[in-house]
């Protein structure tokens, strides 16, 4: 108890004459182990919550990329066939998924029943003239109104392609 460990050596320099020595082991306390400890844990802290934003920050923009080229790809189609896609997949995005593992959400305004799916804003007019085109976002979610709290981090296609971002930007 309280007791410490001591190394008996032999010291053979030169003038010593072979005395024993006694030395302290070579290694860590506890209490610099411990200091150790809270200097990685406190660097963690702080850049854990810097990494994790910026990852956010990644998928937002990647997710932006996409919506404006799948946008753009529509808009050829159209343009080239005079009729609207059917699906993602006829503008040559099958199974297409945003960062978050969503499939990007396409309506055809020319299909029946588009007109209760639009997306409105404030006013409740039509973000677009041909089609609707989103990310649901982080959250998976999405309403018909952008106002709503679930709809703000929705990647979205506005003004028939003249805005391409979040919701809660627009």
């Amino acid at each position: 108890m309280g007791m410490r460990a001591f190394i008996i050596e032999r010291d053979w320099s030169p003038g010593s004459r072979g005395k024993s020595v006694r030395r302290r082991p070579r290694g860590f306390t506890v209490i610099e182990l411990l200091i150790t400890m809270a200097i990685i844990f406190t660097l963690a802290a702080i850049a854990i919550p810097s990494m994790l934003n910026a990852i956010g920050t990644a998928r937002n923009a990647r997710a932006v990329g996409d919506v404006r080229t799948i946008g753009d790809e529509i808009m050829a189609y159209i343009a080239e066939y005079n009729v609207n896609p059917v699906d993602l997949s006829a503008a040559g995005y099958p199974n297409y998924q945003d960062p978050w593992g969503n499939r990007y959400v396409y309506l055809d305004f020319t299909a029946s029943g588009a007109s209760s799916q639009m997306r409105r804003d404030q006013f409740l007019s039509p973000f677009n003239t041909y089609f609707d085109l989103y990310s649901k976002g982080a959250d998976g979610l999405s309403t018909v109104s952008i106002t709503t709290a679930v709809a703000q981090d929705d990647i979205f296609w506005a003004q028939d392609g003249d805005y391409v971002g979040l919701v809660s930007n627009y």
